[in-house]
Order: structure tokens, then C-alpha cells, then sequence
């Protein structure tokens, strides 16, 4: 049995149940569309992060492994896990560090929501139409990391590429409906 897609909780329900799964979806694609719309960074590192928490324990369970970006965190120093943790920590402890000011690095966000998005698909064999978006646009905006292979399909997307240049903002409204009409039955 599946469980059906969280939605906006409806006036008088009062319990609802919730799967890590669709916790950690729900998590990251709120974050996107946040991100998308140059919403609160805030927000959206928390959601990331917490998402990224929930995939990585599932795809550890499942897979039997790690996520690529905690195998790639678990490799470097101390020094520079503590300071990707750093945030999350920040926002989480209420109690903490109550007169400082912390130094958010939205790119840490951004690598969360790809690896979360990269988990589902792991998971599920295909991410989301909004995860898959994502994934498009977060490439474009950090084009060394396209790798050798993935080249000829970003070249071919001549629409998308149009829009590379343009706000995120901008970018989800012109591209998303083809991408939720195109991968809507994959998802």
C-alpha cells in the first residue's frame, strides 16, 4: 500500500499520518519550491538538511550504504564537517549560542537538496518533476560540475538552455509545467 502525497492539512484534521519517506519528500520539496521562489535561506537549509537526514538513513537501510555527499563528508576533516553541520546545529539548538552570529554558505543548502533528490531517485528510480527541475537548474548554475557523459543531454535542451540566464524565479515558471507534464508518469 502507498502512501498518498502529503497535501495542505484541511480545516479539522487534527492527526495525520506520516512516513519517513514522505517526511523527507515533503522536506525537500518544500525547500526546492522555496528555493525556486528566492525564499528564505533560513527555511530552506532547515528543511534541506532535514531531509537530507531522513534520505540518508533510508538509502543506508536500503542500500546499504551511504549517500554520496555523507561518503564524501565522512572523508574530509573534522574541521570541515563541523562546519557544514554548523549551521543545522545553529538553527536547531534554540538554547545555543544565543547572542552570535553564524555565517550561512547557501551552497551547503543547495548540496543537500541534490543529494536528497539524488537519494529518491535511488529510492525510487526516478526523482520527482520538481526534484528533476532542480537537479537541471542547480547544474546550470554550477556547470563544472556537469560531467563528461551528461554534456550532449544538456546541450540538446536548447529551451532550458535559453533560460539559463534567467531568475530561478523565472526559470520554475516557464519550465516547470513541461517538466511535470514530461515526467509526471515516471515519477
Amino acid at each position: 500500500m502507498s502512501t498518498p502525497e502529503l497535501k495542505p492539512m484541511p480545516k479539522g484534521v487534527e492527526t495525520l499520518f506520516v512516513t519517513k519517506v514522505s517526511a523527507a519528500k515533503s522536506q525537500l520539496q518544500s525547500a526546492i519550491w522555496l528555493w525556486f521562489n528566492e525564499s528564505d535561506p533560513v527555511s530552506i537549509h532547515a528543511l534541506a538538511v532535514a531531509a537530507h537526514d531522513c534520505f540518508n538513513a533510508l538509502v543506508k537501510h536500503s542500500a546499504r550504504k551511504e549517500s554520496e555527499l555523507q561518503t564524501w563528508l565522512d572523508s574530509q576533516s573534522k574541521r570541515r564537517q563541523e562546519r557544514v553541520r554548523l549551521a543545522q546545529n545553529f538553527f536547531k539548538h534554540g538554547r545555543d549560542k544565543l547572542t552570535e552570529k553564524l555565517q550561512l554558505h547557501t551552497i551547503d543548502s543547495e548540496v543537500f537538496m541534490l543529494d536528497s533528490a539524488n537519494c529518491y531517485e535511488v529510492l525510487h528510480g526516478k526523482p520527482t518533476p520538481l526534484m528533476r527541475l532542480y537537479q537541471t537548474r542547480f547544474l546550470y548554475e554550477h556547470p563544472a560540475l556537469i560531467t563528461d557523459d551528461a554534456l550532449p543531454v544538456f546541450a540538446k535542451n536548447v529551451e532550458v538552455h535559453k533560460l539559463a540566464n534567467s531568475s530561478r524565479k523565472e526559470f520554475f515558471e516557464r519550465v516547470f509545467p513541461t517538466f511535470l507534464q514530461k515526467y509526471s508518469a515516471d515519477a
